[in-house]
């Protein structure tokens, strides 16, 4: 959790212009990024991963971390797409083993919500 609280804040910079108006992340200055935040958050993601136990937070952090990577190649968007679908795969498993145990409707139907919901970002 730790990691990617350290990944978001690195851009909180380059977020918003003077007025407080939203800068898309392409039109981001990537020099206001607080490198000295992603070095930090990388540390506590390899921390993290260390100790096993992942979590879905290990995948945010994760996908936070490949938005500070500023190279563009091919590799980062690659990557993110990955992690969004392994996380979409993880509420569809969560989802169908609600659904198979005959639980709770309410906490079937939230699950294929959020997963509808990042289908959608797909």
């Amino acid at each position: 959790m730790l990691s990617l609280m350290c990944f978001h804040a690195s851009r909180f910079e380059a977020r918003t212009d003077q007025t407080g108006a939203i800068i898309l992340y392409d039109d981001q200055d990537t020099n206001l990024w607080d490198q000295e935040l992603i070095k930090k958050g990388a540390y506590f993601l390899d921390r993290a991963y260390a100790k096993g136990n992942l979590t879905k937070y290990h995948l945010e952090a994760q996908i936070a971390f490949h938005h500070t990577q500023i190279v563009e190649t091919g590799h980062k968007w690659v990557a993110i797409l990955q992690l969004y679908n392994e996380k979409a795969l993880k509420h569809f498993q969560k989802a169908l083993m609600l659904a198979n145990s005959a639980a709770d409707k309410v906490a079937i139907t939230k699950n294929i919500g959020k997963l509808t919901g990042i289908i959608a970002h797909i």
